[in-house]
Parts: structure tokens; C-alpha cells; sequence
């Protein structure tokens, strides 16, 4: 199965995704669902920074809401956020999990 994006953009609280599935042409508009990453409290936690610390996951009904979540809480000493704020780069990572095989005679 081929599937792969030529444009991914955030409007809003939606990711516009454009690209190809099958040989078909496909336009999707997919609500945008972020999370980021802060120190655990348990350490009983999947997820880890690159330098090993454990974090936990918070998920985010909307950008709006993981970007004020960052405003309220940049100003905190010692209160670290981890992930990106760039909510495109986690979608494309997630929606396409592997090797994105693009065929160029499609595009």
C-alpha cells in the first residue's frame, strides 16, 4: 500500500493533510490532538527525553489548549516541557510510522 503526504499544514484545530493513498489523490482535514512531555513523578512511564529522563505524556484536546498550557507554565523555574511545539512534526511522525515510500511519477 502506498501512502504518502506532499503537504501537511495546522489551520486552526485541524490538520490539513494532503498526499497520496493507493495511487488516489486525498484531501483530509484531521482534528489536531498535540501532547507534549513533562518530568514523571512515578518514573513509571514509557517515554523518555534524549538525555534518558523519564516523562510523562500529557495529550491536548487542541493546539490552543497545548499552547496555553506552554504560556502558563514557561515562566515556572524547574518546571521543564518537553516535545514539540510545531504540532505537524508529532502528527506526520505518528500518522505515517514508518518509511514513507513517495513515488515521484505521482506527484
Amino acid at each position: 500500500m502506498s501512502k504518502f503526504y506532499t503537504n501537511v499544514h495546522l489551520y486552526k484545530n485541524d490538520i490539513l493533510l494532503r498526499g497520496y493513498e493507493n495511487g488516489q489523490r486525498v484531501h483530509q482535514i484531521i482534528p489536531c490532538k498535540p501532547y507534549l512531555f513533562i518530568p514523571s513523578k512515578t518514573g513509571n512511564s514509557p517515554y523518555k527525553t534524549l538525555k534518558g529522563k523519564t516523562v510523562d505524556r500529557i495529550d491536548f484536546e487542541n493546539p490552543y489548549d497545548a499552547r496555553d498550557f506552554v504560556n502558563r507554565y514557561k515562566d515556572v523555574s524547574g518546571f521543564d516541557i518537553y516535545g514539540m511545539t510545531n504540532y505537524v512534526y508529532p502528527f506526520i511522525n505518528d500518522y505515517y510510522p514508518s518509511e514513507i515510500d513517495y513515488d515521484p511519477k505521482q506527484i
